[in-house]
């Protein structure tokens, strides 16, 4: 019941220099897409299966797909490196932070979405199954929200710590275990 697992960390930051993202993508050596009618950031991919860095005119950037905080720091600092040797000088960090975590858990067994809906208290919980097919909770001690599916997987999102993160897990298991106890 303890299986949790960390599936994508996002990180965002900001360089001390705007670019000019048309050029910037003619002149990226990696993987680059650019298409401003759709998005006007740029997608940077370092290497295929590697985080994806999305890069804004004004400098800022986020960092998402790391399957880790090392994986997130490595794709900024190599992110920073190529930037630096396109734009043939250093950049320098102006700021930057891990904003988000999104965990996968497993409570080991299948739930009754409504009964798990009272059970955590209306206040804190939100289901409707004709838009979403899972319970969204909002723990006491975390700044998240937690998904819970029928088959007892949760997703937790919104947090800015692994392990408030993991501590949110930790109480909707003890809530749910209490809850099937009563039954």
């Amino acid at each position: 019941m303890d299986n949790i697992k960390t599936v994508n960390v996002v990180g965002v930051g900001l360089l001390d220099e705007e670019f000019d993202l048309n050029s910037l993508a003619t002149s990226l050596p990696e993987n680059v897409r650019y298409e401003p009618e759709m998005h006007p950031g740029l997608y940077l991919r370092i290497e295929d299966h590697r985080p994806l860095i999305i890069i804004y005119g004004t400098g800022k950037f986020i960092i998402t797909g790391a399957k880790s905080e090392d994986e997130v720091y490595h794709t900024r600092d190599e992110g920073t490196r190529i930037l630096s040797e396109v734009t043939s000088h250093p950049l320098d960090l102006k700021q930057f932070e891990l904003c988000n975590y999104v965990l996968s858990g497993d409570l080991g067994t299948e739930l009754d979405l409504s009964t798990i809906t009272v059970g955590l208290g209306l206040e804190r919980t939100e289901y409707n199954p004709e838009t979403i097919s899972a319970v969204l909770y909002t723990p006491e001690q975390a700044n998240c929200t937690v998904m819970i599916f029928r088959s007892g997987k949760v997703n937790i999102v919104g947090e800015s710590s692994r392990e408030r993160s993991e501590q949110a897990f930790q109480e909707l298991k003890n809530k749910v275990r209490s809850l099937l106890a009563e039954e």
